[in-house]
């Protein structure tokens, strides 16, 4: 069990606060599930896709701009997207409140479990995303 206070956490650019509720390591490696805390007016990763693994969004609070695979589209707290593997997707905070999602990540090459040394290293092109 992850408790409240026992995840790791990663302030990044441009999402500004990454919360690793269940690493892969805790999945055996099945998935990876995150919080993005979003800052106002924040951007994030343009529209990109992943050769191995699906991503499902989960707007928690907020609105968040979201690029469903045909373009830019505002998601409001309640809204899901499932982006399956080869789909172009990208999220992004355009309002003037902070944004909250749950995003997870599925599949066996998932960054599930590389997920925290990628942000903590600046979020360097990653070799399953491709723009």
């Amino acid at each position: 069990m992850v408790g409240p206070t026992d995840a790791e956490q990663v302030h990044t650019s441009p999402v500004s606060l990454v919360t690793f509720v269940a690493k892969g390591e805790l999945t055996g490696g099945r998935f990876g599930l995150f919080r993005y805390d979003m800052l106002p007016g924040r951007g994030g990763p343009g529209p990109h896709l992943h050769t191995t693994f699906s991503e499902s969004f989960y707007v928690m609070s907020g609105v968040l701009t979201v690029h469903d695979g045909k373009g830019w589209v505002q998601a409001g707290a309640g809204s899901f997207l499932h982006v399956p593997e080869r789909s172009v997707h990208g999220f992004r905070n355009d309002s003037d409140d902070a944004g909250r999602k749950l995003s997870e990540e599925d599949g066996p090459s998932s960054t599930a479990g590389t997920i925290s040394t990628w942000w903590a290293s600046g979020a360097p092109d990653q070799p399953s995303m491709t723009a």
